[in-house]
């Protein structure tokens, strides 16, 4: 039996995703198709970054660590 707070509940696997570049690339035309769909379709994007920039930054800062 688990006691709540024990350790073991704390424990978190730590994930590690690989990326390669063509699956980089292909993240990035999904994501620049989408939201070129979303553009016609008239919707607005609620912040200034749009998510494709906001997720190749996020990968442009994991490549530097």
């Amino acid at each position: 039996m688990t006691v709540v707070g024990s350790p073991a509940l704390l424990q978190v696997p730590r994930l590690t995703y690989v990326f390669t570049a063509s699956k980089v690339s292909e993240i990035r035309l999904r994501l620049a198709q989408e939201e070129a769909t979303e553009a016609e379709k008239g919707q607005r994007l609620p912040h200034q970054v749009s998510p494709s920039v906001f997720i190749r930054n996020g990968l442009d800062l994991e490549d530097q660590q």
